[in-house]
């Protein structure tokens, strides 16, 4: 865990310190903030062979700034957190994603961007499962990942704009339960993360959006026990430029 934490450490400063480097007088920036529903299922060979599903609520926070014509930066932050149902059993989750794309446009001062580039971030996944009365069991996994992003965004159309994007990532991962810890490196063969997110917006001024977000997100782990995660998100954003 100690070496698992440290990349997370250097994750994150990168991430802060690329930030702090952006030039407020040169570059756009656009905050955005939003929550919605998320429908969400997961079987965890950890803790049960059966599915649970349910209903999260989520929270997303994100900043995004224009380094140049070509090139741009998303930083983002999302959180969710709700009761999964087996039957009549149920189990409280909490997920965590913070990541930082950077993008590289292929076709700069277009009606429309393409774009690629890579993509650090980090996901953890807690499970608090009741298996008796008083007695809980706990299942935390834990992923960074260097993958990268890709995807198109248009440039406010008639007032709407667009943005379809998915994020491909493997590198590490870190369990722990009750009864052991384990650190590994995932490959295509024993764990990837895959997310994909479709959004428009609707320009109320010079300085405010409103967006809806779709965006679709799935974990797989074999490198011990079975674990595989799916979540359908809606979410409405208010989007602030400057």
């Amino acid at each position: 865990m100690k070496t698992f934490f440290t990349v997370l450490f250097l994750l994150i400063f990168v991430a802060v310190q690329a930030q702090q480097n952006i030039d407020l007088n040169s570059d756009k920036v656009t905050i955005a903030i939003g929550s919605g529903l998320s429908f969400y299922s997961v079987k965890d060979l950890n803790i049960s062979n059966e599915k649970y599903s349910g209903i999260l609520t989520p929270i997303n926070f994100s900043w995004s700034s224009s380094i140049t014509d070509r090139q741009f930066r998303d930083f983002y932050f999302s959180i969710q957190t709700g009761t999964i149902h087996n039957l009549n059993i149920e189990a409280h989750v909490n997920e965590l994603t913070l990541g930082w794309d950077y993008g590289f446009k292929l076709n700069p001062n277009k009606q429309y961007d393409l774009f690629i580039g890579p993509a650090p971030f980090f996901y953890f996944h807690n499970r608090d499962q009741p298996i008796l009365l008083n007695y809980h069991i706990n299942s935390n996994i834990g992923v960074i990942s260097l993958g990268s992003v890709f995807g198109i965004k248009s440039n406010h159309l008639h007032g709407f704009n667009y943005k379809i994007d998915g994020r491909l990532g493997l590198l590490s991962a870190s369990i722990k339960t009750e009864k052991d810890q384990i650190t590994k490196i995932l490959t295509p063969f024993n764990g990837f993360q895959f997310y994909f997110s479709a959004q428009t917006s609707y320009k109320l001024s010079n300085w405010a959006d409103v967006g809806f977000k779709y965006s679709f997100q799935t974990y797989y782990v074999t490198a011990w026990n079975k674990m595989y995660s799916l979540s359908d998100q809606l979410a409405l954003n208010l989007l602030i430029s400057f």
